[in-house]
């Protein structure tokens, strides 16, 4: 299914990669525990192990499939699977930039606007496209044109 998107947006889903990377892993556990029933048979004490490495692995691909990140001439909004949509709008935004420290359960490719109100969004900037951190990277250069164009100014 895809989503239709105007033109003046751009929307960003966890890329192919991610996918690919996630799927690999636990495909590479799964793959160890079914060469372990090959060799050792299978026992019906294994149905728990099997199920949890069957549903980790189907977790981590609905977990990707909820990243999205929307990028407009007016706004940036960003949502996750355990984090809520949060958008600001692009002339409230007074800095972007990578974070520079992240907590223990974040990548340390966590992507930090904050806005006028002192509320912050962080991105995980790590499952996303190059072309959608280079967007995040250029908001601050298209945030200054954009308020401009509007009379807003970029301090106060």
């Amino acid at each position: 299914m895809s989503l239709s998107v105007p033109p003046n947006e751009k929307l960003f889903q966890a890329c192919r990669s991610s996918y690919i990377v996630f799927g690999v892993i636990h495909g590479a556990i799964l793959a160890l525990f079914i060469s372990a029933v090959v060799v050792r048979g299978w026992h019906s004490s294994w149905f728990w192990p099997f199920g949890i490495l069957t549903g980790s692995w189907a977790f981590v691909f609905l977990w990707l499939s909820k990243f999205r990140l929307v990028i407009t001439s007016e706004s940036v909004s960003y949502s996750s699977l355990f984090s809520p949509k949060k958008e600001f709008q692009r002339c409230e935004i007074i800095s972007a930039d990578f974070a520079e420290t992240t907590g223990s359960f974040e990548s340390p490719f966590t992507f930090s606007i904050w806005n006028k109100s002192g509320e912050e969004m962080r991105i995980n900037a790590k499952v996303f496209s190059l072309d959608a951190v280079r967007e995040l990277g250029s908001l601050d250069q298209i945030r200054t044109k954009s308020c401009r164009s509007r009379g807003h100014s970029r301090s106060g």
